[in-house]
């Protein structure tokens, strides 16, 4: 499962939630990795990257995200 966030209710807040048992990652979704930011996306971005997986995933780094956050939840102290 997937969800999708509203950008109209928290500005910057990322594009998607992608739950994976107790834990969850936090993705903003761009065309290519030189699109521009908008305010407050690298914020949420680190902000939530203390406690979750967050990233920015574009095309050309999909696979690495991807990975990225199967490593992270592989590890059973993230899946309680």
């Amino acid at each position: 499962m997937v969800a999708k966030t509203d950008a109209r209710v928290v500005q910057g807040m990322p594009d998607l939630i992608v739950p994976c048992g107790s834990q969850y990652a936090l993705l903003e979704v761009k065309r290519s990795g030189t699109a521009s930011k908008q305010p407050n996306q690298g914020y949420y971005i680190d902000h939530f990257g203390k406690d979750t997986f967050t990233s920015f995933i574009y095309p050309e780094n999909e696979e690495e995200v991807v990975w990225g956050s199967v490593n992270l939840w592989a590890r059973s102290e993230y899946l309680s």
